[in-house]
């Protein structure tokens, strides 16, 4: 379903900082995949936390998409794990990140059921 609330142009701001939160990547040396930040991937975090702030209607459509894209999964808990250690403002604002995402549903959210 097309989240209403967001216009076309922060759907495609809101993905392209998506996609450029870093990458995963197979290592040769290691049966498996490993998670390469990107240069700017602190700024990405705090930019997409800036984003979260300022959805505050009951649709949640910042919210929302970024589940549909599950970011959790794919960006940020592999950014935690690759980067527990030496990394602290990044796996800080990753955590706020995840917090943001993981907060319990207001119950007269319209995606309740989402």
């Amino acid at each position: 379903a097309r989240h209403t609330m967001i216009s076309d142009f922060d759907e495609a701001h809101l993905q392209s900082l998506v996609s450029s939160l870093g990458t995963r990547q197979r290592f040769p040396e290691h049966p498996t995949s490993g998670y390469v930040k990107d240069p700017q991937s602190r700024e990405t975090l705090q930019d997409l936390l800036r984003f979260l702030r300022h959805d505050t209607t009951r649709e949640r459509p910042i919210m929302m998409l970024l589940h549909t894209w599950d970011v959790v999964g794919n960006d940020i808990l592999p950014m935690i794990h690759a980067y527990h250690s030496g990394a602290a403002e990044l796996i800080l604002d990753a955590v706020k990140l995840l917090v943001f995402l993981t907060l319990p549903a207001d119950p007269r959210s319209m995606n309740l059921n989402e």
